[in-house]
């Protein structure tokens, strides 16, 4: 792989304290012969095992994500 990038889209209640209501996460794969499963299973280990923000904030705000994979130019 020769780059890995997460971006993060958020919303925002209107009402103070403004708490995130949604989360919607792009994860951005770069390289060659990347396998689309691999990816998927990266990020469903990262939901459901390795990420304490993730574990924290699932209970309260709808968390969403999608991914692209890239070929390097």
């Amino acid at each position: 792989m020769h780059g890995f990038e997460v971006k993060a889209h958020g919303v925002r209640s209107d009402e103070y304290p403004k708490v995130y209501t949604a989360i919607q996460l792009e994860f951005i794969c770069t390289g060659v012969d990347i396998d689309p499963a691999a990816v998927e299973r990266a990020i469903e280990l990262a939901r459901d095992r390795y990420c304490p923000v993730w574990a924290m904030l699932r209970a309260t705000v709808d968390i969403s994500y999608s991914y692209t994979i890239n070929s390097p130019a």
